[in-house]
């Protein structure tokens, strides 16, 4: 038998095929390497010290091997949390820069959707407003009259925007209360068209109790 390269036991021989001792290598798993070892070593011409020497090498090297994969696997799992921790701050932030009063209706509280500027100079989402309109003929907030409103583009592009950079949740909400507005929206003006009706028949009729 060929004498075997003490590197190639360890798996560290850069030799390969062309190991300067002309050995046959192992093809044993790890946990059989030291069996192996116990039976080769005096056919191989090694001492006791030298197996005993070698032995605590290699329990040496998984130890530190284990170390290193425990290492690994902590700082593995405090980089998944920093980048948690990243993300719910990114997010908590973008959040918060529509989070104000100047972005908000102030009849439903959410962000403006369809922004409505009245001639009074006073913002409201164009459903809400619409719903408003269903009952009443003055602004919420200040009660001049309304004759009419418009829907503010700046506004609406600004949200939009802002939207676009929001969490996904946050955008899906946003997106389903606009579909369900959208669909309301018919139905809201045949209420105001009704009300204006009655209104203006109300009037007709006070005009004609009054004394000439």
């Amino acid at each position: 038998m060929n004498p075997i390269c003490k590197f190639c036991v360890h798996g560290s021989c850069g030799s390969s095929k062309k190991c300067v001792n002309r050995h046959e290598k192992l093809s044993l798993k790890p946990s059989e390497t030291l069996e192996k070892l116990d039976d080769d070593f005096p056919v191989l011409g090694f001492g006791a010290a030298d197996l005993k020497a070698l032995r605590n090498e290699i329990a040496e090297l998984n130890e530190n091997i284990v170390t290193l994969e425990t290492v690994q696997s902590t700082i593995e799992e405090q980089l998944k949390e920093e980048i948690h921790k990243n993300i719910q701050l990114n997010e908590d932030f973008k959040i918060a820069l529509l989070d104000d009063d100047d972005h908000q209706c102030c009849i439903c509280r959410e962000l403006f959707i369809r922004p409505s500027l009245l001639g009074c100079s006073h913002m409201f989402c164009e459903w809400c407003i619409d719903k408003w309109l269903e009952k009443y003929n003055h602004c919420p907030t200040c009660r001049v009259a309304i004759v009419s409103y418009t829907h503010c583009l700046n506004m609406d592009n600004y949200i939009q925007k802002k939207m676009e950079k929001m969490p996904a949740n946050i955008r899906l909400k946003f997106k389903e209360l606009e579909l369900v507005r959208a669909k309301d929206k018919q139905t809201s003006i045949q209420l105001q068209a009704e009300r204006r009706r009655l209104e203006f028949i109300t009037m007709t009729l006070n005009e004609r109790r009054r004394p000439s």
